[in-house]
């Protein structure tokens, strides 16, 4: 039976969430919780038949929520407790939406401007004329992800067979967000057509902020010269 602690500071006994989801809803009833962290308040109301909404501003906390959710067969079952079986259902279909960061709406609509600041952030040379192929950092291509939605499977695919396809054997990958799986699946994809793939975190708008400090993020009215003053003085290691 998989254990019900999954190491986060946070996290609540299943026994106490549900004796207030049971005190304060009915079966079929919502229970939302917008700082789900580990997920208990989630997976309490799945085993008790209540629908459910969580939200968390920590992407950490999503994947534990998710791995919670998806794992829930193996765990225990609270209406049964005495006999100590697994609760044995899988959780009813769920989506992960990720509802964007609105700092960066001054991209909107503006991709070109969008590829050129990440590009230049990361010191990355542009490259025309193709697809998924951004930029390029000495022998690395470099392709930079969508500003509100997770890099995909697909997506890594389009870019390794891109790469393939122009003999690059190096490429770098920036995202915001991450779908399920793409680290293990997209570098093993990958490594099957000789493509060496690195996955690398955009940091957070925060710590874009700090990086040209004393400036906002309205980046596009920041001139050329600005910029590449700030980023020799400290340039950021993504």
């Amino acid at each position: 039976m998989g254990r019900e602690n999954v190491d986060y500071r946070t996290q609540k006994p299943e026994k106490l969430l549900k004796i207030i989801i049971l005190a304060s809803s009915n079966e079929g009833d919502i229970v939302a919780d917008f700082f789900c962290g580990s997920g208990t308040t989630l997976a309490v109301a799945e085993k008790l038949g209540r629908r459910w909404i969580g939200a968390d501003l920590s992407k950490f906390a999503i994947q534990v929520t998710r791995k919670r959710l998806l794992d829930i067969h193996n765990s225990k079952d609270l209406l049964d407790e005495k006999k100590k079986k697994k609760y044995g259902y899988p959780a009813r279909p769920f989506e992960v939406w990720n509802i964007g960061n609105y700092e960066t709406i001054y991209w909107k609509d503006k991709q070109d401007d969008y590829l050129n600041f990440m590009l230049k952030l990361y010191q990355a040379e542009k490259l025309n004329g193709f697809r998924y192929l951004h930029g390029r950092k000495g022998e690395r291509a470099v392709h930079i992800g969508p500003l509100n939605a997770p890099v995909t499977m697909e997506e890594v695919e389009r870019v390794v067979l891109e790469c393939k396809a122009n003999n690059f054997n190096k490429c770098d990958i920036l995202g915001w967000d991450w779908g399920y799986g793409v680290n293990e699946l997209g570098k093993l994809f990958a490594k099957k057509n000789g493509v060496d793939l690195k996955l690398i975190q955009i940091p957070s708008v925060n710590e874009l902020k700090s990086a040209l400090v004393g400036f906002d993020l309205k980046l596009l009215q920041i001139p050329d010269e600005v910029v590449e003053k700030e980023l020799l003085k400290q340039p950021l290691n993504l």
